[in-house]
């Protein structure tokens, strides 16, 4: 419940705690290298005993919070496997997800947090039963688009077979 025991025209911030008003896609963004690891989806991963992989543009590490990976791909694991991932600040290749229970990706805030496309879909989950994704920022840009969806071009973000879904502070555009 997100207005909780909040006034009218309020809602729930989910990583203070407290009251606020709506912020849209604005949200101010963690300092350094903005990987949310005090984010509550975070949290709730790592009690449930759901590894929890970090995301940094131009890092090479391990995926994790003090060695984050580069690209998802490097850090994706096993196809049916639940996964969590948190994207620091920068720009990252498009996300292709299939035929897991759930998905959650969080990333700093959308204006720092990208996941961008020159030819398709910026992010595509097929078969993921829950997704859940926060702080990101969805964008499909082609080459001499001048900001319209040329017909026959796919969606910035396109979600399918989704029985839960969870957006926070998430744009798209494209």
């Amino acid at each position: 419940d997100l207005t909780g025991p909040c006034p009218d025209g309020e809602t729930l911030d989910v990583l203070t705690g407290s009251c606020r008003g709506g912020y849209g896609a604005d949200l101010e963004c963690p300092e350094g290298n903005g990987l949310r690891g005090d984010h509550p989806w975070v949290r709730q991963a790592e009690a449930d005993g759901t590894s929890v992989v970090y995301v940094l543009a131009g890092a090479s590490g391990t995926g994790t919070q003090d060695d984050p990976a580069g690209s998802l791909v490097a850090v994706l694991g096993a196809d049916g496997d639940p996964l969590v991932a948190v994207f620091g600040r920068g720009e990252y290749a498009p996300v292709r997800i299939a035929n897991r229970p759930s998905v959650t990706l969080i990333g700093a805030c959308p204006s720092a947090s990208i996941i961008k496309s020159d030819t398709s879909s910026a992010g595509h989950f097929e078969g993921v039963a829950q997704v859940r994704l926060f702080g990101l920022s969805w964008a499909a840009v082609r080459p001499g688009d001048l900001g319209g969806i040329e017909p026959d071009s796919a969606p910035a973000l396109r979600i399918s077979g989704a029985s839960q879904l969870h957006l926070e502070q998430v744009t798209v555009s494209g």
